[in-house]
């Protein structure tokens, strides 16, 4: 999923994360959803992401427990990741 909205480059979820066995570690942050209930915010480091034919190695990411698996059940679409701003700021895109 792309969400121009999120602001860091990544965000894994915390099944996807749990079944690569990434660590995760808590920040201390909270983030909170539209309805204004919160959730705490952790972050890994994927070893190695390919997105397309670009290939990055120790790409820092953020997850929360749950958050992605609750946002594809509500659209009724499955996905464990979602490139945020951070990730297209450093583009020129148009």
């Amino acid at each position: 999923m792309i969400d121009f909205g999120y602001p860091s480059k990544l965000q894994l979820s915390g099944s996807f994360a749990e079944q690569k066995h990434i660590s995760l570690e808590a920040t201390g942050e909270m983030m909170m959803h539209i309805d204004g209930s919160t959730f705490s915010l952790n972050k890994g480091v994927a070893d190695t992401l390919s997105i397309g034919e670009w290939k990055y190695d120790k790409l820092e990411f953020r997850s929360s427990p749950g958050e992605i698996e609750f946002v594809a059940e509500q659209i009724g679409t499955s996905f464990n990741a979602v490139l945020g701003w951070g990730y297209f700021s450093q583009y020129y895109i148009h």
